[in-house]
């Protein structure tokens, strides 16, 4: 810092800082948001497209820097008085003598008009975040869309339920079995619902016990009967896994193929 007759003193400092601190600050300042602007400018037109919007970013960052670095002037050189050069030639006085008009009404407008063109810049990238949000819920519905035509043309029965056998998910196959709409099995319990009455009280039994033990494992083998919307009964042969949470079961994924006839034929030879 400078040092006057071996004395510092307050306005010296006061000068000093404002100089290699204010002023080179301010001017780093403009030329970085310059440099976000080339690194970003691309990344930038992907979110906002081109046109109108294209020029408007970018004379936002334009203003942004010509703002701070103007500001970094005004603030950083134009100083109080002081008994060393320059603050004894170029300062608040002889900025006042010249224009009549005080240097901190400049800085004031700067700092207004650099808080203006960054609330601009800052809404670009809120559009910016808000892209990338919309674009990954994009992808994860058209993953789920997906998801659902693979179920939709599985040729087996795909079923998930819950701790309390009510049906979260069955797909056209299922449906096409039991001769119900998707909307009529959702919601229901499958025991009580889609398997005969004379072996309900048995299916529960082993579900509970299956549950309640942890032991239906990964592919766990059944063939039971379910009860069709127009009585008829038709033999199943499930393949169960457990769907878990924190180590608790939560539920059930099943796939089931329709062994009916082909029990029949068996029976039959």
């Amino acid at each position: 810092l400078p040092l006057l007759g071996g004395l510092t003193k307050t306005d010296m400092w006061m000068a000093s800082a404002r100089y290699f601190l204010g002023f080179t600050g301010s001017l780093l300042g403009a030329i970085g948001l310059w440099l976000v602007y080339q690194s970003e400018v691309n990344k930038l037109m992907g979110v906002i497209g081109g046109g109108i919007m294209a020029g408007n970013i970018k004379k936002y960052f334009i203003a942004s820097a010509g703002f701070l670095g103007a500001y970094g002037i005004l603030g950083g050189l134009i100083v109080t008085k002081a008994g060393f050069f320059p603050a004894s030639v170029i300062n608040n006085d002889t900025f006042l003598a010249l224009f009549s008009v005080p240097v901190q009404l400049f800085r004031a407008a700067l700092a207004v008009g650099l808080m203006w063109s960054m609330w601009h810049i800052a809404d670009v990238f809120n559009m910016e975040k808000a892209t990338a949000q919309m674009r990954a819920v994009e992808s994860i519905m058209h993953e789920k869309n997906q998801a659902q035509e693979y179920l939709k043309i599985a040729p087996v029965i795909l079923m998930a339920t819950d701790n309390i056998q009510r049906v979260t998910m069955i797909n056209k196959r299922g449906c096409e079995v039991l001769g119900y709409p998707e909307n009529e099995i959702i919601g229901k319990n499958w025991v009580d619902s889609f398997v005969p009455p004379e072996v309900r009280d048995e299916v529960k039994r082993g579900l509970m016990q299956k549950s309640l033990g942890g032991q239906l494992k990964s592919a766990d083998y059944l063939e039971s009967p379910v009860q069709t919307k127009d009585g008829r009964k038709r033999t199943i042969a499930w393949n169960r896994t457990a769907i878990t949470e924190t180590g608790q079961i939560i539920g059930i994924l099943s796939t089931g193929e329709d062994i009916t006839e082909t029990g029949r034929l068996h029976a039959a030879q």
